[in-house]
């Protein structure tokens, strides 16, 4: 397989030994005033920060970047340790000069991808509810709803005023404007993906509260990773966005470290960019996350999901690690409408929606637990991680059920897992790849950034 390489552009100063990354697509970018964003060194902290105190001084890391450029209008990120701000071409030379800026990223919009076609009725019960056998879940505990959980969705927004949606979102936050807002979504794939969680009749988890961010381009995802950072109630974030464009993911790899620390679970869609292997989009290679490819109707792997392996830090890693119903979900749309859309966008939160119901029935679970249940409950896990459908279709009642059990330690409840002895990995094409089987990382010590 042919790997594409990009080549940061270096900038190297004749008066200083430090250069900054650039990213190339920087220099093609003609207007007087360029948003980038910039990844800034440890060397500007303290050398025990916390964080109690990380997003104090990364202000002040930005205030002396502004002074060096003669600008004020820098915009904190605290969670990568960034800084987000529109420069000149001759400014962004002396960014690249300073001891302090790593990384420079053009400030790129995202594009949500997804095929739809628009509906006015449910018909009959989701067949999506079938393949992952929540509808057993909803027989057998008729009281698992959702109810107490708070879930994230960033994504392009949320009508909120949606019949099926009313009085289910608990905060909205739009990071292109930074403050909270009126629920609101102009292109309606995140109202879609959220009624897939939430909605009456239909919704996975239809007690749940959402905490929603409307994000557009690289500054709002990682202000919106930073937002849900600091929601105190929010455990699991549904992801069904990716990165394509940067040259470099360091600055989603902090951010997502972050969350680790926190307990929050990242759940991803793996993208709509297969068949061919590692097509995965970015940050999902990072160890943290639970990558969701989509299943068609009879439990094929839909041939746009995305396949793994994913690469991180040279290690090739079992990504994606389950499939989910992916083709034609029934959701809401904006302005009371309803549509069947398809993608892996529709497959990730019918996993974010039984996570939040794995939380409901054991509070206490950690994010390496919830990801072992979630793997070791697969339909197919006994055959091995594929690249094309990781562990299987998710399977809700086993993961549920195996969420409620009190465990004094893993072994018991995965000695297979815990013992390294792993089920054989298998990637397409005959490709000869060796796949790191045993890599489930738990709660990280202190913010790690390397």
């Amino acid at each position: 397989m042919k790997f594409l390489v990009t080549i940061f552009t270096v900038i190297i100063a004749n008066s200083y030994s430090y250069s900054a990354q650039v990213d190339p697509a920087v220099t093609y970018i003609k207007k007087k005033k360029i948003s980038v964003v910039l990844l800034l060194e440890s060397t500007c902290l303290s050398p025990n920060f916390t964080f109690d105190t990380l997003k104090e001084q990364n202000i002040s890391c930005a205030d002396q970047i502004a002074k060096s450029i003669h600008t004020k209008s820098v915009r904190p990120l605290w969670i990568s340790h960034a800084v987000a701000l529109e420069a000149s071409k001759i400014q962004i030379q002396m960014l690249a000069k300073h001891p302090w800026v790593k990384k420079i990223y053009l400030n790129h919009n995202f594009i949500f991808e997804n095929s739809a076609s628009d509906s006015d009725s449910l018909g009959e019960f989701p067949y999506s509810f079938s393949q992952i056998r929540l509808d057993q879940v909803k027989q057998k505990y008729p009281d698992l709803d959702g109810s107490g959980q708070y879930i994230g969705v960033i994504d392009t927004g949320v009508d909120g005023n949606h019949t099926f949606l009313k009085n289910k979102i608990f905060k909205f936050f739009d990071s292109e404007k930074n403050r909270l807002t009126e629920a609101n979504d102009p292109a309606g794939h995140g109202t879609h993906v959220t009624g897939i969680l939430v909605a009456n009749q239909f919704g996975v988890t239809p007690a749940a509260k959402v905490v929603a961010v409307k994000m557009l381009n690289v500054e709002g995802a990682i202000r919106a990773m930073q937002f849900m950072a600091e929601q105190k109630l929010v455990r699991v974030v549904n992801n069904s966005w990716g990165e394509q464009d940067l040259p470099d993911i360091e600055i989603y790899y902090r951010a997502l470290n972050v969350w680790q620390n926190l307990g929050i679970v990242p759940i991803f869609s793996a993208g709509n960019t297969g068949p061919n292997p590692q097509t995965l989009t970015h940050p999902k290679e990072h160890p943290s996350t639970v990558v969701v490819g989509a299943s068609n109707k009879d439990g094929s792997v839909a041939k746009t999901s995305s396949r793994g392996p994913g690469e991180f830090n040279g290690k090739l890693l079992p990504k994606p690690e389950l499939i989910a119903p992916g083709e034609k979900i029934y959701s809401t749309l904006p302005d009371n409408r309803f549509g069947e859309w398809s993608g892996a966008s529709m497959a990730a939160p019918l996993v974010t929606g039984t996570v939040a119901l794995m939380l409901q029935v054991n509070p206490g679970l950690r994010c390496s637990e919830i990801r072992r249940n979630l793997i070791s409950s697969a339909q197919d896990f006994q055959n091995g991680w594929k690249a094309d459908r990781g562990y299987g279709i998710l399977d809700s009642m086993r993961a549920i059920e195996l969420s409620q059990i009190v465990i004094s330690s893993p072994i018991k409840l995965m000695p297979m897992m815990m013992r390294g002895i792993w089920p054989h990995a298998e990637v397409e094409n005959n490709e000869s790849k060796e796949v790191d089987m045993f890599y489930f990382p738990d709660e990280l010590q202190g913010i790690s950034w390397n």
